[in-house]
């Protein structure tokens, strides 16, 4: 379930959505067992202790600048949206991380503006997750962007995970429900 905030959103929202269960999901939920990172299509990194499925269709690009997971690519017809997987050292207080991201976000980004914010449950854990829209501009083009993010903390609580999906933005309300479904399938150790 994935409850909006929109605290600090340009549209505040106040929603609820069940998660339908990825058709890829079968397999066991004992803690820590690295049998739950082991089912067909999924991409783990046993070193640092994730884990997930890449929406239906997709490749892993082992070449793409990823942080530790290959980067996995959607199809052309979708624009070839992404995903990317990076790790943090640091706990974060879950609580309290949306309200640091977005002034990052807004600095970094230009034209930047938050979609949607709120809390949803992954691997048993609470977790923010965060979409927000901006433009990158490559000479004199402008290319409007989406994101979804998830802040995932380690079962142990010692680390944090930060997963995004990325798609140009008109493309990304058609593959959110893809996004939000592969997000499920997130396994953190």
């Amino acid at each position: 379930m994935i409850l909006a905030l929109g605290g600090g959103c340009t549209k505040p929202t106040v929603t609820s959505k069940a998660f339908v269960p990825s058709p890829h999901e079968s397999e066991k939920s004992a803690k820590n067992s690295k049998e739950r990172h082991t089912q067909e299509g999924r991409v783990y990194e046993q070193d640092k202790g994730i884990s997930i499925i890449p929406p239906e269709g997709w490749v892993n690009d082992d070449k793409a600048p990823a942080r530790f997971l290959p980067a996995s690519i959607g199809p052309k017809e979708d624009g070839f949206p992404t995903l990317n997987v990076a790790s943090g050292t640091v706990p974060v207080d879950i609580e309290q991380v949306g309200a640091q991201l977005k002034k990052s976000l807004a600095a970094e980004q230009k034209k930047w503006e938050c979609a949607e914010e709120g809390f949803t449950e992954i691997d048993n854990k609470k977790a923010y997750f965060i979409s927000s829209r901006f433009v990158i501009e490559r000479g004199d083009q402008s290319f409007p962007i989406q994101n979804l993010q998830f802040l995932v903390p380690s079962q142990d609580n010692k680390k944090s995970f930060v997963v995004t999906f990325t798609a140009s933005a008109d493309k990304f309300e058609g593959l959110h429900k893809r996004f939000e479904e592969s997000a499920q399938t997130i396994r953190v150790d």
